[in-house]
């Protein structure tokens, strides 16, 4: 726990969330994409993207919109868990003794601390990483699991 919270030291460059990361851009770097697409939508959804935009998007549009929005996912994963790091390290400080400036307990001489940052930062991370994994295709999700699997036996 201690080397998660521990905050940079002085000039020390801060590279959060390494982990995370790299498993997230090492998946995405081995994808491979079919040179077309099956527009996936009604036929009013594509005739509305024709009629506003003149065309559907070609492969290379596609393929880099969802290139995009992977990395939009990641990046929201990171910075969320990053902020909630620093929060839960705010928070410690708070429940140690000797940086306890402000008088944090009730009438029945229990801690209060409010965590509820620390939740909302969490949630967010959670559900962009949610929506991440959401972009595999379940082929790949049974080949994993079938890996997993047979390295466990």
């Amino acid at each position: 726990l201690d080397s998660i919270l521990k905050a940079p030291q002085s000039g020390q460059e801060l590279i959060p969330n390494t982990s995370i990361r790299l498993s997230f851009d090492t998946y995405t770097a081995y994808l491979r994409y079919d040179d077309q697409y099956s527009f996936v939508g009604t036929k009013a959804d594509k005739s509305n993207y024709i009629r506003n935009f003149g065309m559907l998007p070609n492969v290379k549009q596609v393929v880099q919109a969802d290139l995009d929005l992977r990395d939009l996912y990641r990046n929201e994963v990171l910075t969320n868990v990053d902020e909630a790091r620093a929060e839960l390290r705010y928070l410690m400080d708070e429940l140690l003794p000797k940086n306890n400036k402000k008088n944090r307990t009730n009438n029945q001489g229990e801690t209060r601390i409010d965590t509820s940052e620390l939740v909302r930062l969490l949630e967010i991370a959670s559900t962009a990483c949610d929506k991440w994994f959401a972009m595999i295709s379940p082929e790949d999700i049974e080949e994993a699991r079938l890996i997993v699997l047979a390295a466990e036996r």
